[in-house]
């Protein structure tokens, strides 16, 4: 079986090279290679255009990646999306975890990563590379294993959480709560160890998986 794959990424000369490693591998083909979400909006236009999964960049003119997936939750919420860029700082991962990519890589990643990645989205419905430790694709594959204690937070926890969800910088949280930077890195620490985490990006996926924060 062969999987239509949309790619969505202005810099020319890498998405056609994506789209030639894409090409390379049997079970996937590359319907489309488009330069921004608008062009994305009018290809799907056309039901007979709904790919298997898309690949999208975050830095694009026109309409760029978060208004791409904001548009696509809308209005194709069925399609599985995989965020490509060389974004790797944590407000981009995180943004793009909270519009709802299925999986996030680095335009650096090797081949045979691309590849178990959009296979893994396909079939199980996620991919998270090293964004986060194994104990938390554990949590997110059985989320029974989970104790009560896990998911029982004082209002201030969920405060903090909710604002470690969006792009402000630890700082800016702190000065948001009223709070010296110091209690704040207590926080998250704390939430750390109580979630078995061991980075921000692993905050927000096990929040988002479990519904511990408002979208």
């Amino acid at each position: 079986m062969t999987n239509n794959i949309i790619v969505v990424d202005d810099h020319m000369l890498i998405a056609n090279g994506i789209c030639l490693l894409i090409e390379s591998m049997n079970q996937f083909k590359v319907s489309f290679n488009l330069q921004n979400g608008k062009e994305l909006m009018t290809v799907l236009k056309d039901k007979k255009n709904t790919p298997d999964l898309i690949l999208l960049d975050i830095n694009m003119p026109v309409m760029n990646g978060y208004e791409t997936m904001e548009w696509l939750n809308t209005n194709h919420p069925e399609i599985p999306v995989m965020a490509l860029s060389i974004n790797n700082d944590d407000e981009s991962v995180i943004r793009m975890l909270r519009l709802g990519v299925k999986g996030y890589l680095s335009k650096d990643c090797d081949a045979d990563e691309l590849e178990t990645a959009m296979n893994s989205i396909l079939k199980k419905g996620f991919y998270y590379s090293d964004l986060v430790n194994q104990k938390f694709m554990n949590n997110l594959n059985d989320g029974n294993k989970l104790n009560k204690h896990q998911l029982e937070l004082k209002e201030r926890e969920l405060e903090f959480l909710q604002l470690a969800c969006s792009d402000l910088t630890y700082a800016q949280i702190a000065d948001k709560m009223c709070l010296s930077p110091k209690t704040v890195d207590h926080y998250r620490e704390a939430l750390f160890e109580k979630f078995e985490v061991k980075s921000r990006v692993g905050l927000v996926l096990f929040a988002i998986k479990h519904k511990l924060v408002q979208a």
